[in-house]
């Protein structure tokens, strides 16, 4: 695996939390009940990389589109530090550096024609380079203000998938850049149901380039829709598949949501894919026992339906573990990461290798997975 991964993650006062949470460098599941800190954690991880190592006019979308899964993005920025008179401070370790976010809060009042209203400003500074952020936010909208010498400079590739779906014209902009830095789109495509699915670019009704799904099937001719008609699981299914081609480290939250078991089993089939020959990592939240099923399985095997029958796979887990080279290479390759929220820190547990296959592949209950701490 490449040094250039997410080692470790850390909060203070972040959302009001305070961890430090190992990863691993490839694929990291990580589960614990509602209100553990789940996505809070993706949150910082994805703060910390496009304030200290991406172009800013670019990736901030990341953060408005987690921040907008959470219903209200103004309230969701002014959260991020639980009162005024404190700072928030959010580091990641990525090979042997350091890069933090620190984050304060301020209010102040304005006039604005004969009301007096409210402005909250949320100040973001990157330790690893010139990087500074600031959001205002008033009773009526957000301000977004970047500046500083290296904030346009982009280091690393992140992708990010939230339980929402990304806001218009987002993901069309993304798919013409693949198209014109990759020269075509067979990367997005997958087969579903004995259909065919896979993107291309159109002019819509205004005559405006935007994404559409091509489908087809033996009996019909293909058919064309607008990406914004298609069911919400598809959606984020290629949006995970067109992500894949820009990331180096992928955030994905709650990667079962809207994703019928079919649909998420080929989700689990291109991560592993991805694993083996791009080196990526992954950091993947579920709340789904068998979306972490599909996950182990397709990491250790080829065979798509093992996950299916947990005693076959629990066996698959116990053969494959018994071989040393094997092992340790299961230990680089999956980490269980379990949260939990005691006040204000999260607890966590991490789990490698096969300890975390026959975990994950022998419990009855997810649930379970929380008492180990």
């Amino acid at each position: 695996m490449s040094i250039n991964l997410l080692k470790r993650v850390s909060l203070e006062n972040f959302r009001g939390l305070n961890a430090n949470i190992e990863l691993g460098a490839a694929l990291n599941i990580i589960v614990g009940p509602n209100t553990s800190g789940k996505t809070s954690l993706l949150e910082a991880i994805a703060m910390n990389l496009v304030l200290n190592y991406t172009d800013i006019k670019f990736t901030n979308y990341y953060l408005l589109i987690m921040h907008a899964s959470r219903g209200s993005e103004k309230h969701s920025i002014a959260s991020l530090v639980p009162s005024k008179n404190i700072q928030a401070n959010t580091c990641i370790n990525i090979g042997n550096e350091k890069a933090c976010t620190n984050i304060t809060k301020e209010s102040r009042q304005e006039s604005h024609g004969p009301q007096i209203i409210t402005v909250v400003d949320v100040k973001l500074k990157a330790t690893r380079r010139k990087c500074y952020l600031t959001y205002t936010l008033t009773p009526t909208g957000i301000g977004i203000n970047a500046n500083g010498k290296d904030c346009f400079n982009q280091e690393f590739g992140m992708g990010v998938l939230t339980s929402g779906i990304m806001p218009y014209n987002f993901f069309d902009k993304l798919v013409g850049k693949l198209k014109l830095e990759q020269g075509g789109l067979e990367a997005l495509s997958l087969e579903l149901a004995g259909k065919k699915f896979k993107v291309d670019i159109a002019s819509d009704d205004w005559d405006q380039l935007a994404a559409y799904i091509v489908e087809n099937s033996n009996q019909k001719k293909s058919k064309m829709v607008i990406f914004y008609s298609v069911g919400r699981g598809l959606q984020r299914a290629m949006q995970y598949l067109l992500e894949l081609n820009f990331a180096d480290i992928m955030l994905v939250d709650e990667i079962e949501s809207a994703m019928h078991p079919e649909l998420l089993e080929i989700i689990a089939t291109k991560t592993a894919e991805a694993i083996r020959n791009k080196k990526k990592q992954f950091i993947v939240t579920t709340q789904s026992l068998e979306a972490a099923r599909m996950l182990a399985a397709a990491l250790i095997t080829h065979n798509k339906s093992i996950w299916r029958s947990p005693a076959r796979l629990l066996r698959e887990v116990h053969n494959i573990c018994k071989d040393r080279d094997r092992e340790e290479e299961l230990d680089e390759l999956l980490s269980l990461i379990i949260l939990d929220r005691d006040d204000n820190k999260l607890k966590s547990l991490r789990l490698l290798g096969c300890e975390a296959l026959s975990h994950i592949a022998g419990t009855k209950d997810v649930r379970l997975s929380y008492t180990l701490l």
